[in-house]
């Protein structure tokens, strides 16, 4: 009896330490930032998971100002990059800025291709002057504007899902700074936005449960 009682007990241990280590959750002791001077991108490339050919996330921050006989405008853009195994989540046609806990899985709305998180646009003429900035993007304004993205990374043949803290400034000075990051490596399976820990499953807990209950009535009988 004492023999099955500590069997169940670690076996329950076992089952938990299993799902927990399905999700890894990495932050940074400083930001990784994102910028750019006008005229050229900075793409910005950071290995999430060493080894995978998705692990790869790039995002892009390009600055541009063009000058011509008096006419000027400044563009300033922040986007995931082009031809990425990582795509982040919408809603409707926005990247979207999603809130703690929301689930990511399978039945989300996902870019293809390239997104927009914040831009930044303002011109100038002769006569005119410069114009208010106009600002685009969920993380666009002209302030810096937090969030959280969610992540949909395809290694070629399986789909993972997970989330990115982010800011982004979308004036002129435009740059992204990403916080802490979290994917879920088992294949197709959900994650929250801010889960660091894989949750226990159903039959883990059942058994763990078990166990100390058994143990728990054995103490009563002696």
């Amino acid at each position: 009896m004492k023999t099955l009682v500590f069997a169940s007990v670690l076996t329950g241990l076992a089952c938990v330490g299993a799902a927990e280590a399905a999700i890894v959750h990495q932050q940074p002791a400083s930001p990784l930032t994102a910028y750019s001077s006008k005229s050229y991108g900075v793409p910005l490339s950071q290995e999430l998971l060493d080894g995978e050919a998705w692990s790869m996330v790039a995002f892009q921050v390009y600055s541009d100002y063009y000058y011509s006989s008096g006419d000027a405008s400044w563009d300033s853009h922040t986007s995931l990059m082009q031809g990425s195994e990582v795509e982040i989540a919408l809603e409707g046609a926005q990247v979207a800025n999603l809130a703690v806990g929301t689930r990511i899985a399978g039945d989300t709305s996902f870019s293809t291709g390239s997104a927009t998180l914040g831009a930044y646009y303002r011109w100038k003429s002769m006569s005119g002057g410069w114009s208010s900035p106009s600002y685009g993007g969920t993380f666009g304004g002209g302030t810096l504007v937090a969030g959280y993205l969610g992540l949909e990374l395809n290694d070629g043949a399986d789909t993972y899902y997970g989330w990115m803290r982010i800011d982004v400034t979308a004036d002129a000075a435009q740059r992204m700074n990403i916080h802490e990051w979290a994917i879920n490596t088992t294949p197709g399976e959900s994650i929250l936005v801010g889960q660091t820990v894989a949750t226990p499953e159903p039959m883990s807990l059942a058994i763990l449960s078990g166990g100390a209950g058994l143990m728990l009535l054995r103490r009563r009988r002696h």
